[in-house]
Formats: structure tokens, sequence, C-alpha cells
């Protein structure tokens, strides 16, 4: 059964993933690969900032609702609905889109809910000042990081938390709206600091694995 922009939220952590296991040059801020970072193509050499520009120009298209294309016994729905109150009453004046895809974080592959913060520098906090609002609803709500999935550069970061027998995964990043404002050979960090905060697209999300029963 298809799922609801599926390619922007594989996009999302198969990149994550990628940066996961180049994590040795993960927090290089020196350059940025060449590849593309929407393609699922990119090589292991793909560094922590290439997470940012997949999260942050990937995830663009409308919400929908999270509750078509699942299965009905969804085991994980009644957590992923708590998150979602949770991240809509810290982001008050977001909009959330909400969608469902396949994602893979190293060893961990299948299919998720998504809560999805969106927006430009100039309406919402740092990517980083995002990812601690969202660090900080999970760990309220009972839920634990794993670190060996854990991954942060100049420009993004990804983490998997667990409850129970629930998985989830968190994403925060930032990107030029416009990749050509930062060609590959810049230094990522400095020409983003260069832009208009308007020009900047800043993301967070938790996705949360789908568990039927």
């Amino acid at each position: 059964m298809p799922f609801a922009s599926p390619r922007p939220f594989r996009s999302l952590i198969v990149v994550g993933a990628i940066a996961i296991a180049a994590l040795g040059v993960a927090c290089s801020d020196d350059a940025r690969p060449d590849a593309d970072p929407t393609e699922g193509t990119t090589t292991a050499t793909a560094t922590a900032s290439t997470t940012a520009e997949a999260t942050s120009t990937a995830t663009t298209a409308p919400g929908v609702d999270p509750t078509q294309a699942v299965p009905e016994d969804d085991a994980s729905l009644e957590a992923y609905s708590a998150l979602v109150e949770d991240v809509a009453a810290a982001f008050p004046d977001v909009t959330l889109i909400e969608d469902t895809g396949s994602y893979a974080v190293g060893d961990l592959v299948g299919d998720g809910r998504r809560v999805l913060v969106f927006g430009s520098a100039a309406d919402l906090p740092t990517f980083v000042e995002v990812q601690q609002t969202l660090r900080g609803i999970l760990e309220d709500d009972g839920w634990t990081e794993d670190i060996a999935y854990a991954a942060d550069g100049p420009t993004g970061t990804l983490s998997v938390w667990t409850k129970g027998d629930d998985t989830a995964v968190l994403s925060a990043g930032v990107a030029p709206r416009d990749p050509s404002a930062c060609p590959p050979d810049q230094v990522i960090s400095a020409c983003l600091s260069e832009l208009d905060p308007a020009d900047l697209d800043v993301q967070g999300s938790i996705s949360v694995a789908i568990r039927a029963e």
C-alpha cells in the first residue's frame, strides 16, 4: 500500500543513516559533499551537513491525514498521538505537517508516522533550539535515547529514541531555501551565516515507527 509523500520522508531518514555510518567525518565543517542528498544514492562519505540539506529541502510536501495507508491495528498510534499534541503545544504558531513513509537508520528499517515542524529561520528558532525542544518532549514523555545512533554536524542532527516497544527518530536541520545559494565548494556554515533568515529553511521532526499487532 503506498505511503503519503514517501520520497521526502525516505530521503530524510536514509541520508541521516548515511551520516551515522560516516560518523568519523560527521562533524567536519570544511566542505559539503557533491552528491544530491534527495536522490538516495549518496555515498558513505556524506557528512552530517547532508542530513540537514535533505531534511529541510525535501519536506515541503503538503501534510496528509497520518491515519491513511497504515494498519488499523497500529499499536504505536497512541504514542505518536501524544507526541503530536506536545509538539503542537510547543510550536503553537506553526502549522505542523504530518505524513507517513519508510525509514532506514542503520539497522532500523520500517514504516512510520512523522510530525514535522517546518519554516523559515525568520519564523522559527535555530535548528538546535528546535531539536532541544523536541528532545525535551521525548524525555518528558518517558522516551530514552539510544546513543548508538546519534549523529551531529554543523547543520543537522539525528537521534533514535525508544519507549517500551516503540521507536522514534528525531531529526532537525537547516539549509538554504535555494540550494544554489551555497555551492558545494563553500564551507556550509559560513555560507549559511551570510544568508538572510528568510532564505533559510529550518525543520525538526519526530517519526514514530508503525507497529502492527
